[in-house]
């Protein structure tokens, strides 16, 4: 099973703390596996409008989407989605788009 963590209640207690933007960058408020998410990337990903609103439970959802698209991510990887027929034609089609 995937080890994660999320740290809310740190958040709840120091997000508005002047400190606390300082040290964003090494603030760690999820974790998949060896995969961290720091609070100051998750502020470079939420807009700024959403956080004016409730900040706490704006970082607190966009941690818990992160660490699910991450599980979603380790799990395909580990039953070799990528190595699939239909997982190829997908890429190519999307890296073909892309290049248009």
């Amino acid at each position: 099973m995937y080890k994660y963590t999320l740290t809310a209640v740190f958040l709840i207690v120091t997000i508005s703390c002047s400190d606390v933007r300082r040290h964003a960058d090494r603030m760690v408020i999820a974790q998949v596996g060896s995969e961290q998410l720091t609070l100051q990337q998750a502020l470079n990903n939420i807009p700024p409008d959403l956080l004016k609103e409730d900040s706490v439970l704006t970082i607190y959802s966009y941690a818990n989407q992160w660490i699910q698209s991450r599980i979603a991510v380790d799990h395909a990887l580990q039953i070799g989605i990528q190595n699939t027929p239909d997982f190829s034609r997908k890429l190519d089609r999307y890296r073909n788009q892309l290049l248009e």
